[in-house]
């Protein structure tokens, strides 16, 4: 078993790490974080082992969810058809693009790679440009989801009206905003 082979290696000399999955003797999966090293003997031969294993089922489901919660959220950012954006929100007061949708991108015919770490004047219209930055420094300052509508003039002079939602993400410590979460939908 793997297990055998990891005792042989520390029998030859080495401190050995690993993660296993074992049963319990109720038959319960447990997994766990085991530390092998050897005590050496004068000769500086492996006498004896010893061994410390810890049990880390909770941090693996906890991992296991956060992959899963990862995928969902992926899948729903890909293929929304409302122009999604993520912002960084910078301890200087400053706002980048940390990604956006794939429908963003071909609304505004710019990719995720292009406009990662730019500012939102640099890839929209001054107006537009100037009411989602306005928004973006409201919702850090004030730690609030912000919703409302915008109009959009279009070159042929018609108007677009969209439904903006801006919603905080705070750092761990619950006190700053780290991240804007931005959605846009056309409501025309």
């Amino acid at each position: 078993s793997d297990i055998a082979a990891k005792l042989d290696d520390a029998r030859s000399g080495g401190a050995i790490r690993f993660d296993a999955e074992i049963l319990t003797a109720k038959g319960k999966p447990l997994h766990i974080d085991v530390l092998i090293t050897p005590i050496l003997d004068a000769q500086g031969r492996p006498e004896r082992l010893v061994a410390i294993a810890r049990d880390i089922t909770e941090l693996k489901q906890a991992e296991r969810h956060a992959r899963e919660a990862e995928s969902l959220f992926r899948g729903l950012f890909d293929h929304a058809t409302d122009s999604l954006t993520v912002h960084q929100a910078l301890p200087d007061g400053t706002f980048r693009i940390e990604t956006w949708n794939p429908y963003a991108a071909a609304l505004m015919g710019l990719s995720a790679e292009a406009v990662r770490g730019c500012q939102v004047e640099d890839v929209l219209p001054p107006d537009p440009a100037a009411c989602i930055r306005a928004d973006l420094e409201q919702v850090a300052r004030e730690r609030q989801v912000l919703r409302r509508e915008g109009v959009q003039i279009q070159e042929d002079g018609s108007e677009r009206i969209w439904e903006i939602i801006h919603v905080p993400l705070l750092d761990d410590s619950g006190e700053r905003v780290v991240r804007i979460f931005g959605s846009g939908r056309d409501i025309t």
